[in-house]
């Protein structure tokens, strides 16, 4: 199938890439450009998404790379990518982004599309491959998705599939209504799956939820409530997440349901239980708060907490 890398524009549709002018990016050949531009130089410029853009024509190869991580500013401004498709790709890090560093992602909606991958030593997250150094990953909504991932000691994650920070914070993020397979056919203890990132170290992660997720792999060694985030490690913190999924284990064969809230109970004040949002699943307060505003991209979050999905 064709990739996006060779349908790239031009130029963006304005800005120049400083914090004052951004770089506006408002069709999906100009989204391929920051990508394509992104895996052959280390990009720290602005960036912002001024329209919602349909990607499925062709397979996404992922901004940033391993030898050059994107270590920019990209705001989505709640627009919303749809339909993006990675295909057993080489790179050693996949996802919307590959490879991120000291990078402030915020406001990013991807829904839809899938990942497959066979190449091993992958993190792999839909959101973000793997995410390094400090930084911001914040009020993104990733949904609607499926990760396979055929590999031996692959990190899965629906947001984020390896987090490595020295400062970094991944706040007020949703993760909903996917499904997430690390099927290697071994027993092997070293492959993790985490509905928000795969395996952490050193990060903070703060009112996050992942919502009707189910995993499946082939692995007997796992920590059921570890739903949030696998493998915690080295200093990460968990404050006021909520979690609801299943785990599908093959071997042996067992189904577990989860229905966690992670953090102290100081922090369950910053989710709102109301039948009549998000389908009755709890509601972030950042989330809510914008919602009662009256500006366009407020309307699309109410929307998404109504259940009623995003337009394009």
């Amino acid at each position: 199938m064709d990739t996006w890398d060779n349908h790239v524009a031009s130029g963006y549709a304005g800005g120049n890439g400083s914090s004052s002018s951004p770089y506006k990016i408002q069709t999906a050949s100009q989204l391929a450009l920051l990508a394509k531009q992104s895996r052959s130089s280390t990009l720290t410029g602005y960036y912002t998404l001024e329209e919602s853009l349909d990607i499925s024509d062709y397979l996404w190869l992922g901004i940033g790379s391993s030898s050059t991580p994107f270590c920019g500013t990209f705001n989505g401004n709640y627009n919303c990518v749809y339909g993006m498709k990675i295909h057993c790709t080489t790179l050693k890090n996949i996802g919307f982004f590959n490879e991120i560093k000291n990078a402030n992602i915020s406001k990013a909606l991807l829904s839809g599309g899938f990942i497959y991958d066979t190449y091993d030593q992958n993190g792999i997250g839909f959101l973000v491959g793997k995410a390094t150094g400090s930084g911001k990953i914040g009020n993104c909504i990733v949904e609607n998705f499926n990760i396979t991932c055929l590999n031996v000691d692959c990190m899965v994650g629906g947001l984020v599939g390896m987090a490595e920070g020295s400062g970094l914070t991944i706040e007020a993020c949703i993760v909903r209504d996917s499904e997430l397979n690390n099927d290697d056919g071994y027993e092997d203890e070293y492959s993790y799956v985490g509905g928000l990132i795969g395996e952490s170290t050193n990060i903070s992660i703060r009112n996050c939820a992942v919502l009707n997720v189910k995993f499946a792999f082939h692995s007997s060694t796992f920590t059921p409530n570890n739903i949030v985030i696998t493998n915690l490690n080295n200093n990460s913190q968990i404050y006021s997440c909520y979690a609801k999924a299943t785990y599908i284990s093959r071997s042996p064969l067992s189904i577990i349901s989860i229905k966690r809230v992670y953090g102290s109970s100081s922090d369950f004040g910053e989710w709102i239980f109301n039948s009549n949002l998000n389908r009755g699943y709890p509601v972030q307060k950042s989330f809510l708060t914008l919602a009662g505003s009256s500006s366009q991209t407020s309307v699309q979050v109410y929307n998404y907490l109504l259940g009623l999905g995003f337009s394009a």
